[in-house]
């Protein structure tokens, strides 16, 4: 496991630059024809990022919850 000091940010004025990228999470969905209807939300009350989409009739619906403190990652996938 890395350690918390390699990757929060280098020290600047009085604070961190902790909003660093540490890696990409690609979800790959095989037979998905032409999209309509897309549309990415941030509900910045809640910290959940949603992405919705329609493909071939299949309401998609993508939310994401990220907690730094808790140390989680959750995603939530439903069609």
């Amino acid at each position: 496991m890395v350690g918390l000091e390699k990757i929060m940010g280098k020290r600047v004025d009085k604070g961190l630059h902790t909003y660093q990228t540490l890696g990409d999470l690609m979800i790959e969905f095989e037979g998905l024809g032409d999209f309509k209807d897309y549309k990415r939300i941030l509900d910045l009350r809640t910290a959940v990022t949603i992405t919705e989409f329609e493909s071939e009739g299949v309401k998609y619906k993508r939310e994401v919850f990220i907690s730094a403190p808790d140390n989680i990652i959750v995603v939530k996938l439903t069609a």
